[in-house]
């Protein structure tokens, strides 16, 4: 669960890697490895309604500069199709979340570039509008990463604090042929 009130998102599977080009591909891993990038702890889930799937996650980076490199190049490799976020198949029926088109979002808090990626679970795609891919991205980056994670992470001593430009960012991304 997310918020109180609210229907739980079930956790299908987790993964901690020292090697964060498991979790994207093309220029945007080669840009996560030539800058620094030393651990990524991501999960898929399943939404509440059981009609998506998403793959969220933190990259590790070694600074908040570093981070906001990250950030800043990420759109536009994606929009020149340079790289893509993965998605992480938990099991049978879980497969669109590595392959299908789906709509990503991405900040920074400290030095941790947090990311999710949102498919349908049929595959179809999702429409740039759709408003529940955008409440399931605000779900997982701002109130579970951002807000849950890194909050406890920032408490406890062990991250940078926020700063004025780690507003988020979302795009689209197509799926793998």
């Amino acid at each position: 669960m997310i918020t109180d009130g609210k229907p739980a998102y079930r956790v299908l599977k987790t993964q901690a890697s020292t090697k964060c080009q498991v979790a994207a591909t093309g220029e945007i891993a080669e840009l996560l490895t030539r800058l620094g990038c030393n651990q990524v702890v991501r999960g898929t889930l399943r939404s509440p309604d059981g009609d998506h799937l998403i793959t969220a996650g933190l990259f590790n980076l070694t600074d908040v500069a570093t981070a906001q490199r990250v950030r800043d190049r990420i759109r536009p490799l994606l929009d020149a199709r340079q790289g893509r976020f993965r998605g992480m198949a938990a099991g049978d029926g879980t497969e669109s979340v590595e392959k299908a088109a789906a709509r990503v979002a991405w900040q920074v808090r400290g030095h941790y570039v947090a990311f999710c990626l949102v498919t349908r679970a049929d595959g179809e795609r999702i429409p740039s509008d759709d408003a529940t891919a955008r409440e399931i991205m605000y779900d997982l980056v701002e109130l579970h990463l951002n807000r849950g994670v890194l909050d406890r992470r920032a408490a406890a001593g062990t991250a940078g604090q926020p700063d004025a430009d780690s507003a988020g960012d979302s795009a689209g991304q197509r799926g793998t042929d």
